[in-house]
């Protein structure tokens, strides 16, 4: 489930924002919204994959916090260079918030 999800985002993330549809009903920023609950779920489904009986929950949270943190600023760093797409600061602080 967590390669699936990691393919789903960036699949998201690096298509042009023409091609993404509206969301279904009246949100104010629905970008914002979308950003925390899909590295939210990136984190869950981390710690749901590689965590085993013997690794302590707190180190294992930052680890896979890191690298939820990580893909998403880099994720955001790309989105510069695909037309329709942008780099954006607020972006990356609600992917980390998620994470």
């Amino acid at each position: 489930m967590f390669w699936g999800w990691v393919i789903f985002i960036t699949c998201l993330s690096l298509t042009p924002g023409s091609y993404i549809p509206p969301p279904p009903f009246e949100i104010t920023r629905p970008d914002v919204v979308a950003h925390f609950v899909f590295y939210l779920f990136f984190t869950m489904s981390g710690i749901g994959a590689f965590r085993t009986e013997t690794s302590k929950l707190v180190s294992f949270f930052l680890i896979i916090f890191s690298i939820s943190t990580g893909y998403g600023w880099l994720i955001e760093i790309v989105q510069y260079f695909i037309p329709g797409r942008y780099f954006d600061w607020s972006d990356g602080i609600v992917n980390m918030a998620g994470g």
